[in-house]
């Protein structure tokens, strides 16, 4: 299946803390499909199964609340390994996002 990134979905979260306190190395990419657990309640959790290994991960921080509106979306975040933030999975590896693109279906010609 083809797929076309969603060029107007890529966000990205600034700020000076990320780029002094955190080398390029630290940070990882995985592309996956977005879950969420618990939806709209104080446990709400927002998760990431990576399409290569179907590992899940807990997606942490102010961006990964606004993937919570796009569950079922396959996307490809860019995230740092952290132990912070809140998950109802405690087991899974967080990741607090920093960007993200969404992935789109390539619409077919009788579509």
């Amino acid at each position: 299946m083809k797929y076309l990134l969603a060029a107007g979905f890529l966000l990205f979260a600034c700020g000076t803390a990320d780029s002094t306190e955190n080398s390029a190395e630290s940070y990882v990419q995985y592309t996956g499909s977005i879950e969420v657990i618990a939806l709209g309640s104080r446990s709400e959790t927002v998760l990431l199964e990576d399409i290569d290994t179907g590992e899940k991960f807990a997606l942490v921080g102010d961006i990964a609340r606004e993937l919570s509106q796009q569950y079922g979306m396959t996307a490809i975040i860019t995230a740092i390994p952290t132990e912070e933030g809140w998950s109802v999975r405690p087991e899974l590896q967080k990741l607090r996002v920093i960007e993200y693109i969404l992935i789109v279906p390539e619409r077919g010609a009788d579509d």
